[in-house]
């Protein structure tokens, strides 16, 4: 690609059938590649992107949690779900 752009993703989750099933997920917090977006360098960088300067804020990448519904039991357990 070779460009630069200042938008993106800024979280990212997953899931895949076993962990729908039960509604489950996990997510990382920041940048998907685990970088982090330090603002001052990215416009030292890229001045052409200063307008947004008073926009940007650092963003430490990291691990999100692994995600399950509050007081939910699992799909089995539970009576009201569709799965049963």
């Amino acid at each position: 690609m070779g460009r630069v752009l200042s938008g993106g993703a800024v979280q990212g989750k997953a899931t895949d059938s076993t962990m729908t099933k039960d509604m489950r997920l996990v997510a990382r917090m920041g940048h998907p590649c685990g970088e982090d977006f330090l603002a001052k360098p990215f416009l030292a960088a890229h001045p052409e992107f200063a307008w947004q300067e008073p926009y940007l804020r650092d963003m430490k990448a990291g691990p999100g949690p692994n995600s399950t519904p509050a007081n939910c039991p699992p799909p089995q357990d539970n009576p009201a779900s569709p799965v049963n």
